[in-house]
């Protein structure tokens, strides 16, 4: 539903940062969702080995990508209440920069199943962002940092989300 209510306040396809329609996943690596424990509830856990330096989720597949703060106070809006507050708790702010190094901030929604994944903190994360090619910047690539087993569940630091060097970078977009 939010991918539909994305597209439909988006219009045409050039202003989308996603397809559609997709059956594919956000996580790239073999996992199942499931409850992860009572103070945590839902969790993405590994279903195989996965070996540390393996690339498990990248943002550019299911993330709704917002230019301006009311394109997304409208795609807020335009939701039901429950999958409203699921879309908030989905919500970022990051920065990247583009081919002249110059930075530009998004607002970003995870529409996949990896918003399903939790916060391990900085000490029990298994997931973590690599530079971007030297540049000192991080793309929006988790990679697992160590090994991981086959049952674990996928931890990812929410700090590292964070990217904006603003409060959270919210402000950036007046919200």
């Amino acid at each position: 539903m939010m991918r539909g209510v994305y597209h439909g306040l988006m219009g045409s396809p050039d202003e989308s940062s996603i397809a559609p329609l997709s059956n594919e996943t956000d996580v790239l690596v073999p996992f199942e969702v499931r409850n992860a424990g009572k103070k945590k509830g839902r969790g993405v856990f590994a279903t195989q080995n996965i070996s540390a330096g393996t690339l498990v989720w990248t943002v550019f597949d299911q993330t709704a990508f917002f230019k301006r703060g009311d394109d997304y106070r409208r795609f807020l809006h335009l939701l039901p209440g429950h999958t409203r507050c699921e879309a908030m708790q989905f919500s970022w702010v990051q920065t990247f920069e583009d081919h002249n190094n110059s930075s530009y901030a998004r607002i970003l929604v995870d529409l996949g199943e990896a918003s399903l994944m939790n916060n391990g903190h900085s000490a029990k994360a298994n997931l973590g962002y690599a530079p971007d090619g030297g540049s000192g910047t991080k793309k929006a690539n988790m990679y697992a940092v160590r090994n991981i087993a086959a049952g674990e569940e996928l931890l990812c630091n929410y700090k590292d989300f964070v990217t904006t060097g603003h409060s959270h970078g919210w402000d950036l977009f007046d919200l």
